[in-house]
Parts: C-alpha cells; sequence; structure tokens
C-alpha cells in the first residue's frame, strides 16, 4: 500500500476474500469497519509514530492485537466488531474505478476550485435562514418563498446577511489540512484541527459533535466515528475532491476515510463517495459539456457495494429527472432532511434540473426547507464545480463575508493541485 494515501487497510485494496491482506486476519464486512495501520511503515523503531492516547481504554467492543513488546499499537490493528445488522456491501468487492481525463485548460482549473468552494458558502448562506423551517414556515416567516440572501429571523435574535454554519467551517478545516500536508490527507492532522474548531463550532450536527468530543476526550480518530448516516461527513469533502479529479480510486478510499472520523454508517460512506466523485467530474467538465447519463453512471459505479439503498435511489433520481412530476412534488418525495439520503439525492436532483441556472436550483434546493444548510451547500458545491466562480450569481457571491478567506483557500488548493498533479 502507498506510504502517502494514508488508508487504512479495511478501506483498501489489501483486502482479498473478506480477509485483511496485512495483518491475515478474517473480517466479516469490511464496509463497518476501521483498521489503522494507515501509517508508512517505518524504516526503523526509532522512527515508530506514538501510540495515540485513549487506545488503552478501549473496552471489550474492540479488537486488537499486541506487539511484542505487549503493548496495543494502532500501527498493528484496531478492528471494530461489527454490529447486528443486514450486510449492505464489502469494500474489498468494490468495482476498479478509472482515471479521470484532463478536459480543461490549466488556467481554468482555478476558476472551478474557487467556483466550488465559494458555491457551497452561498448555498448554506442562502438556506440559514429556511433552516429547520418547512416550506409553509419559510413562506409565512418571510412572506413567501426565499429570492436571495436574508437575515435569519427567529425568535429572539436576528442573525446577520449571509451566515454561514457548519458545512463551510469544516470544509476549510479540511482543505488547510490538505495543504498543509502538502496534498496528502493526514487524519492525525485533520483530527487535531476538529479538536481546535468544537469551540468556535456555529451549529455542528449532533454525530459530528459527539465524535469531535470524542477526539477531545483522547481517543484516536480511528475510534471515535459514530454509526450515524447522517450529512455531516459529506459537504467537507468538496476540497479532497478537487484535488483528486484525476484519481476517482484514491479519492473514494480517502472520501470514505475522512468520512470514517465522524459518521461511519454505509449510508453516510456511499454519500460522501458519491458527492466527491461529483465534485470531481464536475471540476473537470467544460461548462455546457455535462452528459447527464455517463456522469450519473460514474455515480453508480462510485457507490457500486457500498450500499444498495443508496445506488437505488440515485436509480430513482435518474428516472425522476426524465418524468413530467413537478419539483415540488420530487422534493418532498426525497425529502430534505439531515438523513443523507434526503439532502444529498435533493441537492443532485435541483443541480442536473438546472446545471446552468445555479440560481434557480439554489432557491429551489433551500426553499424545500428543514436541513436547508447542508442541501444549499452541496447545490451550490456543484454548480460552482461545474460552471466555476465566473458562472455564480456576482451580486450574492459579492455579500459573502468569508469570500476573501475563500478565495485565498481556492488559490492555496490550486497550487497544492498543480503540485500534487506533477
Amino acid at each position: 500500500m502507498s506510504s502517502d494515501i494514508h488508508v487504512n487497510c479495511a478501506m483498501c485494496t489489501g483486502l482479498s476474500q473478506g480477509a485483511c491482506a496485512w495483518h491475515h486476519l478474517e473480517i466479516e464486512n469490511p464496509a463497518f469497519m476501521i483498521c489503522a495501520h494507515f501509517r508508512p511503515v517505518a524504516r526503523d523503531e526509532e522512527d515508530s509514530p506514538p501510540v495515540p492516547e485513549g487506545l488503552s481504554e478501549l473496552s471489550h467492543d474492540w479488537l486488537y492485537d499486541i506487539d511484542p513488546e505487549g503493548e496495543t499499537s494502532p500501527r498493528l490493528q484496531l478492528v471494530r466488531k461489527r454490529r447486528q445488522r443486514v450486510p449492505t456491501g464489502m469494500l474489498n468487492h468494490l468495482p476498479e474505478m478509472p482515471d479521470g481525463h484532463v478536459h480543461l485548460e490549466k488556467h481554468l482549473i482555478g476558476d472551478r476550485i474557487s467556483g466550488c468552494l465559494v458555491g457551497l458558502a452561498l448555498g448554506e448562506a442562502l438556506g440559514f435562514p429556511a433552516e429547520g423551517r418547512s416550506p409553509q414556515d419559510i413562506e409565512m416567516i418571510y412572506g413567501g418563498p426565499l429570492k436571495g440572501l436574508v437575515p435569519r429571523q427567529g425568535r429572539h435574535h436576528t442573525w446577520p446577511l449571509a451566515q454561514i454554519a457548519r458545512e463551510t467551517q469544516l470544509t476549510q478545516i479540511l482543505a488547510h489540512s490538505l495543504i498543509a500536508s502538502r496534498g496528502h490527507l493526514d487524519m492525525d492532522d485533520f483530527a487535531e484541527r476538529l479538536v481546535r474548531w468544537l469551540p468556535s463550532a456555529l451549529k455542528p450536527g449532533k454525530s459530528t459533535l459527539k465524535a469531535v468530543q470524542t477526539l477531545v476526550d483522547g481517543q484516536h480518530w480511528s475510534v471515535s466515528g459514530l454509526d450515524s448516516n447522517g450529512s455531516g461527513g459529506t459537504a467537507r469533502v468538496a476540497s479532497l475532491a478537487l484535488l483528486r479529479r484525476e484519481q476517482f480510486g484514491r479519492l473514494r478510499q480517502e472520501a470514505i476515510l475522512q468520512c470514517s472520523m465522524t459518521h461511519k454508517g454505509s449510508k453516510a460512506l456511499a454519500g460522501t463517495t458519491l458527492f466527491a466523485t461529483a465534485i470531481a467530474a464536475l471540476s473537470d467538465t467544460p461548462s455546457g459539456g455535462l452528459e447527464r447519463p455517463g456522469f450519473l453512471r460514474l455515480l453508480e459505479q462510485a457507490i457500486r457495494g457500498i450500499d444498495y439503498e443508496s445506488s437505488a435511489r440515485l436509480a430513482e433520481l435518474n428516472g425522476l429527472l426524465d418524468s413530467a412530476i413537478p419539483t415540488r412534488e420530487v422534493l418532498r418525495r426525497f425529502k430534505t432532511g439531515g438523513y443523507i439520503l434526503e439532502c444529498l439525492p435533493s441537492a443532485l436532483y435541483c443541480f442536473l434540473r438546472w446545471p446552468n441556472e445555479p440560481l434557480r436550483a439554489l432557491l429551489t434546493a433551500i426553499n424545500a426547507g428543514f436541513d436547508a444548510c447542508t442541501t444549499g451547500a452541496m447545490t451550490g458545491a456543484l454548480s460552482g464545480a461545474y460552471l466555476g466562480l465566473s458562472g455564480l450569481p456576482n451580486e450574492l457571491i459579492e455579500k459573502l463575508p468569508v469570500l476573501d478567506t475563500l478565495k485565498v483557500l481556492a488559490n492555496d488548493l490550486t497550487v497544492c493541485s498543480a503540485e500534487t498533479s506533477q
């Protein structure tokens, strides 16, 4: 296994016939297990990384190998017992993913990276006033459907215009970690940044909050994730996807890995993989050149074998895009809550329904309400990755208080992308 990928064996090609080829251990279903030998093998004992705090306090729910000195070591094995559930696919049976093909000139890549990050923030800012509210409540509070950026009105507090929250914050954290690690996914560094972020976190999801609190308590990141199928591990993967535009296979492995730090449910892993693959493919697709059947086939291939219900939802989405069913009815059928099989299909539907009309796609997504921040952020990231910063409504993005910060971050990611692709 390559030392610069930093993926764990239960998620990598080292698995064969349900057994870990690295440790020769039988594993019932790798889709629900985490192995912590993600670090490259040390050349000598002096190079060995220290054992993270918290491993010695693991309960009997966890299995671990013992090194010759009798100590637990994350470089050997740390595998979680599978809970009682119906298996939904084994990661060692996932199909091979093709490498991406470069379609855009280099000077356009920066525009796509900026567009994706800014689009994500814009979608979250547009959705913030509608967060947690039904479409009927949105119309009652604001006098009709939202048509642009407005301050969120609460019972006792009015939030500032263009307020961003968890999705933008987490996306920036992962992006900064990737840049500091010269394009590599360093899970230790990402975990440390999440711990530092927690005191200033704005509206973090319950699973994300619990997982990060586990890190704060000294547990290792390979045991911090919850068996959750929420959306908290999905939108933030956009920055990683922008760096792996030409490596769909590696992107799938790393998208799953970063998600597992907070969310380990099979649907969450499939959703993160789907969203990351979509961002990567769109960021390298010429504007106006999106071929929907081929795009959806790529997404289906990326999640095949991870979670069958997610694959079925993707097939349903494809059928609804070609139907005459009104958009509002489609979103009512999918729903737009924090469950990953609600907000992600809805965001993908809005984007594919109006791929060249980002504002229409965004307003449709956020006016469906409920987890409007996440649905809007995902829709905005997809639109920005496809159209670039120049394709987003300039009169709205200029009002984002984080615009300059995101532009600097996008520039650093562009430089990092050029270095890693050489």
